[in-house]
């Protein structure tokens, strides 16, 4: 779990990427899961070459799992791949509000949908979204959003018990959630 007193918010705002002291398991995570996505687009792209430079195959699923599974696997594992390697970026919403006005409709809408408040500062908030599937908390995500003047940054990072897998879609839910939800208090205000 993220520390507060170590996340560098002024170097994180200006790089847009989020500056946190990480333990050497969190390192460990990161380069397990990239060999396991490197491995896995390799297996599946030789995999591939085989079936298509062999020519022949007798059997239509053969060519229906050749031709289509292969290369949507291949295509997950490039973007799963893409998204770890990624997964300490953040990501900016331009809102019309100064920063307390940010962190008083950010906890508003934390509260509206069902974040588990954790740490917080002055310009730093930490929350948890336990998955849908887990069980007494066990897998869930993190958010760590960063709140100026203006804008609003956040990160989301998953936390399972022994890898931690990337995010692969919620970030893009989470930023059109929040955009439309500063969009109409903007209107409301």
């Amino acid at each position: 779990m993220a520390n507060l007193s170590y996340i560098d918010t002024v170097k994180s705002i200006s790089t847009g990427w989020l500056f946190t002291k990480r333990d050497w398991l969190d390192k460990i995570d990161t380069i397990t899961d990239k060999v396991v996505f490197s491995f896995l687009i390799l297996a599946f792209v030789g995999s591939l070459s085989l079936i298509y430079f062999q020519g022949e195959t007798k059997n239509s699923n053969e060519k229906a799992i050749g031709y289509v599974i292969f290369p949507i696997v291949i295509l997950f594992g490039l973007y799963s791949l893409i998204r770890k390697t990624t997964e300490n970026r953040l990501i900016c919403i331009k809102t019309p509000f100064a920063g307390h006005r940010n962190k008083e409709f950010l906890l508003d809408f934390m509260r509206q949908n069902g974040y588990d408040f954790v740490r917080g500062s002055k310009e730093v908030i930490i929350a948890d979204v336990e998955e849908s599937i887990s069980f007494n908390k066990i897998w869930k995500k993190t958010v760590t959003f960063i709140i100026a003047d203006n804008k609003l940054y956040f990160n989301i990072v998953k936390k399972y018990p022994i890898l931690n897998p990337p995010v692969l879609f919620t970030h893009l839910f989470l930023k059109r959630d929040l955009k439309k939800y500063f969009v109409n208090q903007a209107l409301t205000k």
